[in-house]
């Protein structure tokens, strides 16, 4: 697949971004490490292909069902959000940073380059919530639903909350190398190397032509496909009919007018990637988020308190991992 992309981009991409300014840093980027305990409680929905008994109930089938389900001693450890507001949340959060706690490394007056946190413990946790902590528990109560209600089929969680009983956050820092250039002076691209497991994440450029071609090439195969997918699943004789009553005249001006639309977009890709998660991505995960909530015990807000991040930096619990370090320091 990676081979594929390469192919896709534009011929002269590799030199004119060498020979234009390209800029590496290498930061230390700011991560609250959470970890908590606590309990679920949660609504499924599900429903059954046959009809049944379930303890002395009977249920229809192929109609939806709402049942509880509550899961005691849930704990989460592990989970980093980035703390600072510089970069891209969902950029960064696909690098699946990972800190182990037997390897943590006092950084105070070491020369690196460390970014300032703005995000405190309060917001962190919300974003943390959203983007890692939600999708993950919603995980674990359809695994549950499938132990205790074997019988339903397709479960679904309409609500969820969370009480949690006990809460850790430390600031913690990752090193990560922050790669901007541009191509054509038009658009400016970024992209975050991993410093220790060497992942990469970021904007890259595909060629229109390219693109435009390899459309218009492999359209009429796709719809011939797509055409016979959508028929099988009526009957097989009839997927075999529609498939084949497609011809290539009638798919060639449909293949002239979508491969022109197919290469703009691959090639305004980056802009329009930015523009949708800074103004629809995280109103759509806030929306989807509305039915799942979480509440802290008595004890926890007593002792709950705003997290002030100071200027100097030796005052924060600059930690990282002694291998992560020397690893770092090795590429």
């Amino acid at each position: 697949m990676v081979k594929i992309f390469m192919r896709l981009t534009p011929k002269r991409w590799v030199n004119l971004t060498r020979d234009r300014a390209i800029t590496v840093n290498r930061r230390l980027l700011p991560f609250w490490h959470i970890t908590f305990q606590g309990s679920i409680q949660c609504s499924l929905s599900t429903k059954s292909n046959l009809p049944f008994r379930h303890e002395e109930n009977y249920y229809s089938h192929r109609q939806w069902h709402s049942f509880p389900l509550h899961i005691d001693n849930v704990s989460l450890n592990n989970v980093n959000i980035y703390a600072a507001e510089n970069l891209d949340i969902y950029r960064v959060q696909t690098l699946d940073v990972s800190f182990d706690n037997a390897q943590l490394e006092d950084l105070t007056g070491s020369d690196n380059i460390i970014e300032k946190p703005t995000i405190d413990q309060d917001t962190a946790f919300n974003n943390a919530w959203i983007l890692i902590i939600k999708p993950l528990l919603e995980n674990m109560c359809l695994e549950q639903a499938k132990k205790v209600y074997p019988k339903f089929d397709e479960p679904r969680v309409d609500s969820l909350h969370l009480k949690i009983i006990s809460k850790q956050e430390r600031l913690l820092y990752y090193p990560v190398y922050i790669i901007n250039y541009k191509y054509k002076s038009q658009i400016n691209y970024t992209c975050l190397f991993d410093g220790l497991t060497g992942h990469i994440t970021g904007d890259r450029q595909y060629s229109i032509i390219k693109v435009t071609l390899a459309t218009f090439i492999g359209l009429y195969p796709m719809l011939k496909i797509g055409l016979f997918c959508i028929g099988s699943l009526v009957d097989l004789l009839f997927a075999f009919e529609i498939a084949s009553d497609l011809s290539f005249s009638v798919s060639l001006p449909i293949a002239m007018i979508v491969a022109p639309f197919v290469g703009v977009y691959a090639r305004l890709y980056p802009k329009l990637y930015k523009k949708d998660l800074s103004q629809v991505q995280w109103k759509q995960d806030q929306l989807k988020a509305l039915n799942f909530t979480y509440s802290f015990i008595d004890s926890i807000k007593e002792e709950k308190k705003q997290s002030i991040i100071e200027n100097d930096q030796t005052s924060i619990d600059l930690s990282i991992g002694r291998k992560l370090n020397q690893k770092v320091k090795s590429t």
